[in-house]
């Protein structure tokens, strides 16, 4: 076309040339008029950054959340008839997704991102049942919250104060002692909490941090959270009545290498912009122990279930003086 692309439109609709060999040439044309032309569905839609394997045995897809907010969204994928299932790299675990649907080759699926959250989507096995009604990933609610002091020691060799009293929890530079507001290294978090009344599953949620935290439920170890969505289960941990939590936090080391170039006229070993700033650091709160939220149509099918069998129930009534046992059966 002459003065293409100068001309600043596209080519003219003969964008497909005539067939070439075992395929066909396309020329300035988007992704997905091709597609159409081809009437070939996307392998993943609507568009999400990802990757897809196929191995003899599963099609695997790696999908990523690049935004720092939480996305929660319907996802087609190019198969079908097999069973979704969620792995995830952080935990070392996986399950079966309850909710999806098959249909004209494809099977949607409702997936959420935490921020800047991945999840590998795997199929490698027929679907033995029909979808569930219970969602991928249900909703969570506060247990209780952990809003005792919290005893913190900050180590003094790294210019720490020792051991302090923190009514909540709050960025390190915040607050006013200088061994805090330009700690850099671990410092350790106690407190106590009752355990609530025990639950299908319990997770505790510290909620945003920085950077990593190492965690220990009745000197027991419980995880390491670094990352969204900050929680860990923590269900057969638990104790009756009171519990003790430990959590070693640690940062970065430029809060205190900004605060030994600000209070030190001889040159400095490290190159730093001068725009550098202080990193947050630390537990931010609220730290709270969270439950999934039973779906209610979920929890009205079981309870219809069990008024099922309870009006089924055949009552014995002993032996009658012919010697043949009496029963009678009833039902609602």
């Amino acid at each position: 076309m002459p003065g293409y692309p100068a001309g600043g439109s596209r080519a003219p609709h003969t964008f497909r040339s005539p067939p070439a060999g075992k395929g066909r040439v396309y020329r300035n044309v988007e992704i997905q008029t091709i597609f159409d032309d081809l009437n070939l569905p996307p392998d993943l839609s609507p568009l999400t950054p990802f990757a897809h394997r196929r191995t003899k045995e599963a099609d695997i897809y790696f999908l990523t959340n690049q935004s720092d907010g939480t996305v929660t969204q319907t996802l087609a994928f190019r198969t079908s008839n097999r069973q979704p299932e969620l792995w995830d790299a952080v935990t070392g675990t996986h399950r079966d997704l309850p909710s999806f649907q098959h249909a004209n080759g494809l099977t949607r699926i409702e997936l959420t991102f935490e921020p800047r959250q991945s999840h590998f989507i795997l199929f490698r096995r027929p679907a033995q049942s029909k979808p569930s009604i219970q969602p991928n990933f249900p909703k969570l609610q506060t247990l209780t919250e952990l809003n005792k002091p919290w005893q913190v020691t900050f180590d003094p060799a790294y210019g720490g104060p020792g051991s302090v009293i923190f009514e909540r929890l709050e960025d390190w530079t915040t607050r006013p002692a200088p061994g805090i507001r330009a700690f850099s290294g671990t410092a350790t978090y106690k407190t106590t909490f009752q355990a609530p009344a025990p639950g299908s599953s319990v997770y505790l949620d510290l909620g945003p941090l920085s950077r990593i935290a190492k965690v220990r439920l009745n000197r027991r170890p419980a995880g390491t959270i670094w990352c969204a969505p900050w929680r860990l289960e923590v269900t057969k941990l638990l104790n009756r009545g009171e519990n003790t939590l430990e959590i070693e936090v640690t940062n970065t080391w430029l809060d205190r290498v900004l605060a030994d170039r600000a209070n030190s006229s001889a040159p400095f070993p490290f190159r730093i912009t001068p725009q550098a700033n202080p990193l947050p650091s630390g537990l931010f709160g609220p730290a709270r122990l969270v439950t999934p939220i039973a779906h209610p149509r979920r929890s009205q099918a079981r309870l219809q279930s069990a008024r099922r069998s309870v009006a089924s129930i055949t009552v014995s009534l002993g032996t009658n003086p012919a010697g043949a046992e009496s029963r009678t059966s009833w039902s609602r």
